[in-house]
Parts: C-alpha cells; sequence; structure tokens
C-alpha cells in the first residue's frame, strides 16, 4: 500500500511539474530578435495562453502558432508553424527558457537543429 501511495504521488508531481512548466511563459511577451548569420534584427511578439501559442514577427510580416513538443524543468521545446510566411523560413524549432517572472529567453533553430537566432523576450502584460 505504502509502495502504491508513493507511485500515485511521485505521478501527480510529475504532472503538477508539467503543468506549472507551461504556466510560467503564460502572457505576452516581446523582445528583439537577433539572426546569427547576418546580424540582422526583428521584432518578436509572444503569446502564450495554455497550449495555445502564437509566434508575431511583425517587422518581418510573419506570424505563426507554435506546438510544445516537450518540457524540461525551465525550458519549453516546440515545433513552429508558419501561418504567414512572407520571407520567413517555415518549420523551425524554438526553445523558450525561462529566466525570471519578467524575461525569457528566445531560441530558434532551422529544422536540421542548427541555430538561427536568439533574443531575450520580457512579459507585456
Amino acid at each position: 500500500m505504502k509502495k502504491l501511495f508513493l507511485l500515485l504521488t511521485l505521478s501527480l508531481s510529475a504532472v503538477q511539474l508539467k503543468a506549472q512548466n507551461i504556466g510560467l511563459f503564460e502572457g505576452t511577451w516581446v523582445g528583439q530578435g537577433y539572426q546569427l548569420n547576418n546580424n540582422e534584427t526583428w521584432s518578436i511578439q509572444l503569446t502564450v495562453a495554455g497550449e495555445n501559442i502564437i509566434v508575431d514577427y511583425p517587422s518581418l510580416s510573419c506570424s505563426g502558432k507554435l506546438t510544445k513538443i516537450k518540457t524540461d524543468k525551465n525550458k519549453l521545446f516546440l515545433s513552429e508553424k508558419l501561418t504567414l510566411a512572407n520571407t520567413c523560413i517555415d518549420n523551425g524549432k524554438v526553445e523558450l527558457e525561462w529566466l525570471t517572472p519578467n524575461e525569457i529567453r528566445f531560441k530558434w533553430s532551422f529544422l536540421n537543429g542548427i541555430p538561427g537566432s536568439i533574443a531575450t523576450l520580457y512579459k507585456f502584460n
């Protein structure tokens, strides 16, 4: 009976940690992206409402939806599918890292895993 209780407690803790993990990123975040291969910058707005995660690159006229792949402690790993691509590259991978309640790191990589850009985003609301 004690083993069953311990197993149930550990399972519930894991579920709570996952739920808390995505909750760290709730809200709207804004900042400047920095492209590694050409030193260009552009604006980013990220909105997280539960599993509904939208990314917008206003200065590039691109936007899309991010889908959770996995979570790990203070990180969220996502795949990006652009709904408005303009000159942006579709099907990238995004890693979000929670730094403080008002600051997260945004890392974008090509589908093959090569890093493409990085940003620090700040909580807007």
